[in-house]
């Protein structure tokens, strides 16, 4: 071998030529190999101290796991190579590599690490976890895809809730329906413009909740119950049907609300009840009175005197709405005991009329109570007792006592009318002897008073 230093180079290159033209083919050929082989070692040289230099420190140690990973990968062993790409910092050849080896778990997780959140979320809904990737789509705010991935995890109420953040509120608000939260889905029928839908969820949460008048809920429930009742008439109005508003107000214990939204319709009856429930007596008249019933309007009217202390007028107001009973009471409780009397006796309780004539001293007025009443031995007696006479005859004549009419005629000065009531004393009478003795005594006076004229005159 033939070593060639820089400061001979031109000299042995010219001596080289000229041997290789004088020497043989053979010896030519070897020579060329020769110095083929010289160059090929040396640039193998250099290529192996550059790789040497390579393999040196961190780059040294990135390139045998490059080669690890390339090993791995002409293996099939993805999970390994994928790991030493993660390591390497390589993640995209890192993801393919867990997508190669069926890792999916572990290309959301490297996807997550490096804020794709919406990429993860993917990857785990390939690999079957719908409730994580939900909860990253919906902090990706890519709240469509979340709702669909937390059905599919079986959590409808969450999903629900991403369906409304995504404006599609009609969906959401089946759901809620389905699943029975039905102030939600009130909530979502009413963004999306289906009013009465929305007012029958409302008022489907106030059938739940129970009548809110023989439940004791708590404070919070029971405002809660009523802002349910609210809400459902005002969608109820707006769908056009203030019919089931009324309702729903009325079950709400919104009674005056409901009485002026019948008003409005022209149900007069419907709003006096309304508005008698809800304590206003007077405007509740005011309805009945509208609807063609006085007489309920002037009781209703009565009662809210009576609320405000005006028994009197109160009173009166009962005798003309035909409650003669309930006003005597008033009148009555006042002391005023005659008036309680007529407003009795327009009601035809005459024996109680006539009793409260006696407690304020009038016999005339009892006397005439118990006539009409048709007791006429009392009514004679009152008659007898407060110097009536001539009335108290004709009642006891009228009862059959004819001895006591008789008497009553004579008290009155009626000799006539007392003759002829002796003479119908029954023989069946206790007092039939006496009355025949008193008439015998009549009757002799009588001739007695006729004969003696004429002996005066002769």
């Amino acid at each position: 071998m033939i070593l060639l230093s820089p400061t001979t180079r031109d000299d042995s290159m010219s001596d080289i030529a000229f041997s290789l033209t004088s020497v043989g083919p053979h010896l030519r050929l070897l020579l060329f190999l020769t110095t083929f082989w010289l160059l090929y070692r040396v640039r193998l040289l250099h290529a192996v101290a550059r790789l040497l230099d390579r393999l040196s420190g961190d780059r040294g140690s990135r390139f045998l796991a490059l080669l690890r990973a390339r090993r791995a990968e002409w293996e099939g062993d993805w999970v390994s190579a994928g790991e030493i790409h993660e390591e390497l910092g390589d993640c995209n050849r890192a993801i393919e590599c867990y997508e190669r080896g069926s890792e999916l778990e572990r290309c959301a997780a490297l996807c997550r690490a490096l804020g794709a959140k919406e990429y993860a979320a993917e990857w785990l809904v390939l690999a079957g976890e719908h409730r994580r990737a939900a909860d990253l789509f919906h902090q990706a705010s890519m709240f469509d895809r979340a709702a669909e991935s937390y059905l599919n995890a079986g959590v409808h109420l969450l999903a629900a809730s991403s369906f409304v953040k995504a404006r599609d509120y009609l969906r959401a608000a089946e759901i809620y329906f389905e699943h029975g939260a039905f102030l939600d889905a009130g909530e979502a029928f009413a963004k999306a413009e289906r009013h009465e839908k929305a007012a029958e969820c409302f008022e489907r949460n106030l059938v739940e909740t129970g009548d809110l008048v023989s439940l004791s809920l708590d404070s919070l429930a029971r405002e809660r119950a009523v802002k349910s009742s609210l809400r459902a008439a005002d969608l109820f109005e707006r769908a056009g049907r203030p019919d089931r508003a009324v309702r729903v107000l009325a079950r709400g214990l919104q009674h005056r609300l409901a009485a002026k939204v019948a008003e409005g319709l022209g149900d007069f009856s419907v709003a006096a009840d309304l508005y008698q429930r809800g304590g206003d007596l007077d405007k509740a008249a005011e309805m009945l009175a509208r609807a063609g019933d006085l007489g309920a309007a002037l009781r209703l009217e009565a009662d809210s005197l009576l609320a405000r202390g005006e028994l009197r007028s109160a009173a009166g107001k009962f005798l003309a709405a035909g409650d003669p009973v309930r006003a005597a009471e008033i009148f009555e409780s006042v002391g005023e005991l005659l008036r309680a009397a007529e407003c009795l006796a327009v009601g035809e309780c005459f024996r109680h009329a006539a009793e409260l004539a006696l407690r304020a001293g009038s016999l005339s007025d009892a006397a005439l109570y118990l006539e009409r009443g048709g007791d006429l031995r009392q009514a004679a007696d009152l008659r007898w007792r407060a110097g009536s006479f001539a009335e108290a005859a004709s009642l006891f004549a009228r009862s059959g006592l004819f001895f006591e009419a008789a008497r009553s005629a004579h008290a009155s000065g009626n000799e006539r009318a007392m003759v002829a009531f002796l003479e119908k004393v029954p023989a069946s009478d206790p007092s039939f002897s006496q009355a025949r003795s008193v008439l015998a005594k009549v009757r002799a006076r009588k001739q007695w008073l006729e004969e003696r004229p004429a002996e005066t005159m002769g």
